[in-house]
């Protein structure tokens, strides 16, 4: 439809300012009803009046041609008689005696009923339903009627909006059943426009959840009005009074919903959110409250680390939500990380604080790398594992003067290995030797001299990772590698011949070890026919050539040495030897 022209005439003469000139108004025509007309009086002042002009077509873009003249200036509606069936649209202008002043038109009607509204969405706001709707594209549309089903009354009008294109239905309750909403454009005389297809709201229901299934089903009736029909759907879940936040998108024809992983006296609240197809329409259903008295599950079970401790023992330590209701949980061990046996089997009430470290005695991680992971069983009978975690496993062989180092990698899917880095324990105490990224495997230390003659050196390795909680926090690992000895074999020098006559020089027979001292020591001395003359237990301690205080005549003796290193070597030894005086 032609909107209402205003024109207006600017005289510009060089440098004088502009003149703003006269306007002639039309009447306002306000609406049609039947085949009458009516307006409100316009305000001219500009000169004399002489009459209000109406024009009609049957087409809107015309031509239009003069229907009447109206002199009465207090005349504000026309009949037209005998129009037929046809669409006529009509406009005005007032005829003032205003030479050269701008003529204006009003506003271009119809004799339809006017245009319907685009009804966008209801959505639920509480327990008040807001209805938002596109203005009617009829000019002379002044307000919109609001209806809504009302049980055992029908569809009555609540209220008619004159201001905006929205309405807040304060009440509604959305929150027991579905609201059904209708909207018609209201003229000045009173005419609708055709009733808008309905909208309804979307009421939402909840199940009560089960107490093993820890899920709630979510139901609902499907969002109708929009007839590009419904693009898709949002689930926004509040837990515990916290902001919603949508937790999933589903389709537009689904109307129900399972919400699972719920935990044990929480409080969660839902909504559904429709999207119109094509548009950024929204509707929001009624919100529904469900209170979950539920088997609290282990909702996550860590593995955190194996270490060997100082006295050769493994440390394993996990990490769980410790609301869990369990009913049991056992600590696994493997040798291959394919046969797990458990090794400790425990049986904990709910309300007593699980642990979250084990110390395995029973274990020798000098042999090989140890895995380990840890399974609880819920009330409900639920078993849930560990990732797996292992120990380092490091050898270390020697080849003169380099000690060769391999180690097994460190074994935790959920950690991020950052470093390993290698100790050396010697009698100087523990030294730092290198630091390798988490790739390398293997290094080779060299022995200064002064370490060789150590009769033992030994080696762990410690490696440094990072995982992170549920909590979203870093948690700080160190693995640490049982240790890996070299040993030095135990250098013993055993004369032939002694001669005890006092000169200071190889007065007694005893052996001599080149480093170190023994664990266990035992020399003895026989006589050709089997006779015991000497025995000592000290290695500081030799024969002096007597037996019970008389010098031992002087020839060819038997002897035997049994000598045990500290890393458990032993070595044994017998011969001759000569006395001489």
């Amino acid at each position: 439809m032609r909107e209402r022209l205003f024109k207006t005439i600017f005289i510009f003469f060089f440098s004088f300012p502009f003149i703003l000139a006269a306007q002639v108004e039309a009447p306002s025509l306000s609406c049609i009803s039947g085949d009458s007309l009516y307006w409100e009086i316009p305000n001219n002042n500009c000169g004399p009046f002489n009459a209000y002009l109406i024009y009609a077509s049957q087409n809107e873009a015309g031509p239009y041609t003069l229907l009447t003249t109206i002199t009465n200036p207090a005349q504000v509606s026309y009949h037209h008689e005998d129009p037929g069936v046809s669409t006529w649209y009509y406009y005005m202008e007032s005829d003032n005696d205003c030479p050269g002043e701008t003529i204006l038109q009003s506003d271009t009607l119809d004799n339809r009923m006017p245009e319907s509204p685009v009804f966008e969405f209801v959505s639920v706001d509480g327990t008040d339903v807001v209805i938002n709707w596109s203005p009617s594209p009829s000019p002379e549309v002044i307000g919109y009627i609001i209806s809504r089903n009302i049980a055992g009354q029908g569809t009555i009008a609540i209220d008619t909006v004159f201001v905006g294109n929205t309405y807040t239905d304060v009440g509604a309750n959305p929150d027991q059943l579905s609201e059904v909403y209708f909207l018609e454009a209201l003229d000045a005389c009173g005419n609708r426009s055709l009733i808008s297809n309905p909208h309804n709201t979307i009421l939402l229901d909840a199940s009560t959840p089960s107490v093993c299934d820890r899920s709630i089903n979510l139901s609902w009736n499907a969002y109708d009005g929009w007839l590009s029909g419904v693009e898709e759907q949002e689930i926004w879940v509040s837990k515990n009074g916290m902001a919603a936040v949508p937790v999933a998108t589903i389709s537009g024809s689904a109307t129900s919903y399972d919400y699972e992983e719920i935990d044990d006296q929480a409080n969660y609240c839902f909504t559904i959110r429709a999207k119109a197809n094509g548009q950024e329409w929204y509707s929001r259903s009624s919100e529904i409250c469900v209170f979950a008295d539920v088997i609290q599950r282990q909702s996550y079970l860590i593995a955190a680390n194996a270490t060997v401790d100082n006295n050769g023992n493994v440390l394993f330590s996990w990490l769980w939500n410790d609301n869990a209701e369990l009913i049991s949980y056992s600590i696994q061990r493997s040798t291959d990380n394919t046969s797990f046996t458990a090794i400790e089997q425990l049986n904990t009430p709910f309300s007593q604080m699980p642990q979250e470290a084990y110390q395995d005695v029973n274990v020798n991680p000098e042999l090989g790398p140890l895995y380990y992971q840890v399974a609880s069983v819920d009330e409900c009978d639920e078993t849930v594992s560990s990732n797996i975690v292992s120990t380092i496993f490091l050898q270390a062989a020697r080849e003169g003067n380099n000690v060769n180092l391999n180690w097994s990698p460190y074994i935790n899917e959920l950690a991020n290995v950052e470093s390993y880095t290698l100790y050396r324990i010697s009698d100087a105490g523990t030294a730092l030797i290198n630091t390798f990224d988490a790739n390398t495997f293997s290094t080779t230390d060299f022995l200064s001299t002064g370490e060789l003659e150590q009769l033992q050196v030994c080696y762990y390795i410690e490696a440094a990772a990072s995982i992170e909680v549920p909590d979203g926090t870093i948690l700080s690992v160190e693995s640490r590698s049982a240790e890996a000895c070299v040993s030095q074999d135990a250098g013993v020098y055993i004369p032939n011949a002694f001669s005890p006559n006092g000169d200071g020089r190889n007065d007694e027979f005893r052996s001599y070890l080149q480093f170190g001292a023994p664990t266990d020591y035992q020399l003895q001395v026989f006589d050709r026919w089997g006779g015991l003359r000497f025995e000592s237990s000290d290695i500081d301690q030799g024969w002096d050539g007597t037996t019970k205080g008389k010098n031992a005549p002087i020839g060819l003796y038997l002897y035997y040495l049994h000598l045990e290193q500290g890393n458990g070597t032993i070595i044994e030894r017998s011969g001759e030897i000569s006395l001489l005086r």
